[in-house]
């Protein structure tokens, strides 16, 4: 893992997250909240938002399938500003410092290089600072990821009996892989029925008709052998 500028731009962008991932009963637009609210009855109010699932709703909706981003992401940022490295720095400390604790996802100590500072990757045009966090912990190498996250990835494989190859890694792996998901995300956004010009900016495309060509195939199920009807 090392640093880099955003896929196809060098601006940065918004990537929108719902609270919670589609169950096994599939994408659709407006059938996330009519199946948490069969579940959790106050959710059907399309006045509270899904974001405002308590942890116990989340943790029983994640029973019946639906992977609860939202407590997920709440708890990783409970853990990081209750941490003792974002107790212990300065009231000076900048927002950019307090920032940058999101992008290290492990709790080791930054390896040193020769030089003495922290040894981390970064593609050879990149022009900002590679400075750690003190105490913040550092990139998790590639070799160490695939360690952790290809045995879930496999087992995923295994239960939905799919195995999609993907064409920077197929010679080496079959099934799901970490950069496949971000096609995942892609093809739910499409069968959710996101507008391709929302999903093109999210995504680093440099246009909507990058994203049709790419993933137009996630619409060829979109109409029945006896036609459609509007």
């Amino acid at each position: 893992m090392w640093i880099s500028g955003t896929k196809g731009s060098s601006k940065s962008r918004t990537v929108h997250l719902p609270a919670f991932l589609p169950n096994w009963g599939g994408f659709g637009v407006g059938r996330m909240r009519p199946r948490t609210g069969a579940i959790v009855p106050r959710l059907l109010d399309p006045a509270v938002s899904l974001w405002e699932a308590t942890e116990e709703e989340s943790e029983l909706l994640w029973r019946h399938g639906f992977t609860p981003l939202n407590l997920l992401l709440w708890n990783r940022l409970r853990e990081l500003f209750s941490d003792r490295t974002v107790r212990g720095m300065p009231c000076g400390a900048t927002t950019r410092e307090v920032r940058d604790l999101l992008l290290f996802p492990t709790r080791n100590r930054a390896r040193v290089g020769r030089d003495g500072q922290p040894n981390v990757q970064a593609d050879p045009g990149w022009r900002k600072s590679t400075r750690i966090v003190e105490g913040a912990g550092t990139y998790m190498t590639q070799s160490n990821r695939a360690k952790l996250t290809n045995p879930l990835l496999d087992h995923v494989s295994e239960q939905l009996d799919e195995w999609p190859e993907h064409r920077t890694n197929s010679s080496q792996r079959n099934g799901w892989t970490h950069h496949g998901l971000r096609h995942w995300a892609v093809s739910s956004r499409i069968q959710a029925g996101v507008p391709l010009p929302v999903i093109a900016p999210e995504m680093g495309h440099s246009d909507s008709s990058f994203t049709l060509e790419r993933y137009g195939h996630v619409l060829d199920g979109g109409t029945s052998p006896a036609g459609f009807e509007y």
